[in-house]
């Protein structure tokens, strides 16, 4: 057998050089520097102790893109919400911290976080502390590189800490492409990878993309031929979906988040049912099951029920739920304040809307915050994405509980985690530094107790906070 992969080994080998391909030992000594372990903590918020976290060391493949240590990964790296339309991300997970970067010569540097693009799936870290006449090897991302399947690829990538994070060169054929709602290129089976952010070369030695996170896509519709799982893909995003990051790598801070434009709904994709059922001259479309308030949507005259259809006279194209991951890549490559015309079928109606983006605002995850270690709390600037989830008119006043200490008075008080604060001792609680006002004032006077007038599940609580006990 071992004999067989042998003969096996040099024929590819030699057919890669009657064809002008690199040998996979070239490849692989041409790139093994140029990737790199990112190593950083995640903070966790605990309800052990207010203000406490659980830190979560994580581990993820880099990709040293320019000679002076910008290191890019996944966008995993950071999954906290920037804005409403960012999908994932966890209201109580802080920014990550610590990085550091070991080269492939086992140095280690530290790192800063420089910031993520979610649409791009890609994120970046800057080396700190390279001697002055350092010039590292970087990758340099070919542009459209025009694959089709049965081309040869390979991957390289690290190991998880189990296999010492060690490299690991996968040489695969190119098997499938999805072309919408955007170029992906396809792999059958998964690799122990130690996470996305994978480099992927062509055959001549060329870095032409990136592995993304692996995902499972389920069917649970019986009328559909083939229901149930369909085994996992290896995704692949071409190089294209981030040379513009490369360029110009995203910042992130509290102060300044540059935040992509939304649309303001909630969506299912078209199905066949549906079509047929209301006569929808089109296959691929967008259902509206929601309109935000005070957004774009809605101040376009978009209403539940409608199917949409073409964005800027470009239809949909994408099957089913994929058209929802269309739509939405298609409204987030607007810039804010360009307006959106929206071809639409309205109760057997072709119809013309037009709407002006705005920036999608900020979610929780980026919320000004303080921490009441005497109650054990912490409380945070309410944000719209608070209030579409809760069903709450956009005008509802105060601040969100985002944290409990259930040994602290405000714990054993029973003080709900993520219901809404609107009364204090009485007074009404407009925002988060009218809060903290109020707090501090009655902490100063030494009083021995809190009344709070809470929303919860769209109904008033009130929880007394006894300090005395």
């Amino acid at each position: 057998m071992r004999k067989k992969w042998l003969v096996l080994g040099l024929l590819l080998g030699t057919v890669g050089l009657l064809f002008g391909q690199e040998s996979a030992k070239e490849i692989y000594r041409k790139y093994a520097d140029r990737i790199c372990l990112v190593r950083f903590y995640q903070k966790v918020a605990s309800e052990s102790r207010i203000g406490s976290h659980h830190k979560i060391k994580r581990y993820f493949n880099g990709i040293i893109v320019t000679p002076d240590g910008l290191v890019m990964v996944s966008s995993e790296v950071y999954p906290v919400s920037l804005d409403v339309v960012s999908s994932g991300g966890d209201f109580f997970t802080e920014m990550p911290e610590d990085f550091k970067v070991t080269l492939a010569n086992g140095k280690e540097f530290s790192a800063r976080f420089i910031g993520k693009d979610d649409h791009a799936a890609v994120g970046f870290v800057q080396i700190e502390g390279l001697p002055a006449d350092t010039s590292l090897s970087y990758v340099t991302f070919v542009s459209d590189a025009n694959l089709t399947v049965g081309d040869s690829l390979f991957i390289l990538e690290l190991l998880p800490e189990t296999y010492q994070f060690q490299r690991l060169l996968t040489f695969r054929f190119l098997e499938g492409l999805v072309r919408e709602p955007r170029l992906k290129y396809l792999l059958g089976g998964l690799t122990p990878r130690l996470s996305a952010g994978g480099l992927v070369l062509d055959g001549k030695g060329r870095a032409v993309g990136i592995t993304l996170p692996a995902a499972n896509h389920f069917s649970f519709d019986f009328m559909e031929s083939n229901p149930g799982p369909i085994s996992a893909m290896l995704e692949i995003a071409p190089s294209d979906w981030f040379l513009n990051a490369i360029a110009q790598p995203p910042r992130l801070s509290k102060q300044t988040v540059v935040r992509k434009s939304w649309l303001g709904i909630q969506m299912q994709g078209l199905n066949p049912r549906l079509q047929q059922f209301w006569k929808v001259p089109q296959e691929s479309g967008v259902i509206v099951s929601r309109v935000m308030a005070d957004s774009p949507a809605q101040k376009a005259g978009l209403q539940v029920g409608d199917v949409i259809l073409a964005v800027n006279g470009q239809p949909l194209t994408a099957p089913r739920d994929e058209a929802s991951e269309q739509l939405r890549n298609m409204i987030r490559s607007l810039s804010p304040g360009e307006r959106v015309h929206l071809k639409v079928f309205r109760q057997g109606k072709l119809l013309s809307l037009t709407g002006l983006l705005t920036p999608a605002p900020k979610s929780l995850g980026l919320a000004d915050r303080f921490q009441v270690e005497k109650l054990g709390i912490e409380i945070r600037e309410l944000t719209r994405d608070v209030l579409y989830q809760q069903n709450l008119p956009l005008g509802t006043r105060g601040v969100f509980v985002a944290q409990v200490d259930r040994a602290a008075p405000a714990g054993m008080a029973g003080m709900p985690l993520g219901c809404i604060i609107q009364k204090i001792n009485g007074q009404t609680v407009d925002d988060l530094a009218q809060a903290r006002e109020i707090i501090q004032e009655v902490l100063r006077q030494k009083a021995p107790r809190f009344m709070f007038q809470v929303l919860e599940d769209r109904a008033t609580r009130f929880v007394f906070v006894d300090l005395t006990k």
